[in-house]
């Protein structure tokens, strides 16, 4: 039977990935980042022209562009609750490895082994998960104007 002193790492890897994430928030940085980079692209190639197709493609990256910063502000409003739940999830897995310290050698029951399993290997993906899922809400149609623009 597995102690307690065998699910430490697992344990640590589930604070450092908490942690990790609410610091970067991959999909939602990807998402944007991309986006911004394409909308410079479009931005720098119509730049300097003045014909009136110019100036009407100008208007609609700017109107796309302002979409997107808006886009961003209420994106990152949405996700500050997901951000604070990596947060806490973090400190539950540093509180659970000081804990395990303190029994190392004790075999683990399975209410613990279920709690360990949930807060370090199902916890952060569905959390990830939620964050792909509001990135792809938010971002997605800005980025399939600005595709559809681009033809």
């Amino acid at each position: 039977m597995p102690t307690f002193s065998d699910f430490s790492s697992l344990v640590q890897l589930g604070a450092a990935v908490g942690i990790g994430l609410s610091l970067f928030r991959a999909p939602i940085e990807g998402r944007l980042k991309a986006l911004n980079a394409q909308l410079s692209s479009e931005i720098g190639a119509i730049d300097g022209l003045n014909s009136e197709k110019a100036r009407q493609r100008r208007r609609k990256v700017y109107g796309i562009r302002l979409k997107a910063n808006l886009c961003e502000q209420r994106v990152k409003k949405r996700a500050k609750p997901l951000l604070g739940a990596l947060i806490f999830g973090a400190i539950i897995n540093v509180l659970t490895l000081i804990c395990f310290g303190f029994v190392a050698d004790q075999e683990i029951d399975s209410h613990w082994f279920a709690f360990t399993i949930f807060t370090t290997v199902l916890y952060y993906p569905s959390i990830y998960l939620f964050l792909s899922i509001l990135a792809l809400e938010e971002i997605g149609p800005i980025q399939q104007e600005l595709d559809e623009m681009a033809g």
